[in-house]
């Protein structure tokens, strides 16, 4: 048990809960980043959505197959086009 100041035990701190974020709203942001940096990667998408590369991997692959994106060029020098 803690004690505040004045000797009276201190309020209990509750966590702040972030609102997970929905499917949706990711891939709303991850077609955002692309209209605006056609060259971004996936590493770069993760790091700005504080997400793993692996659930961008997801989402790429989501938007692409519901034609949404696709993907020009190489794998290394390529861009995203938003359709």
């Amino acid at each position: 048990m803690s004690l505040g100041a004045d000797g009276n035990q201190a309020p209990k701190k509750t966590p702040k809960k972030t609102p997970k974020k929905s499917p949706r709203n990711i891939q709303e942001e991850i077609v955002e980043i692309i209209r605006s940096n056609p060259h971004v990667t996936r590493k770069e998408l993760a790091s700005l959505l504080d997400s793993t590369p692996y659930s961008i991997k997801y989402h790429l692959r989501q938007l692409t197959a519901n034609g949404i994106i696709k993907h020009e060029g190489l794998t290394k020098v390529g861009k995203w086009v938003v359709l």
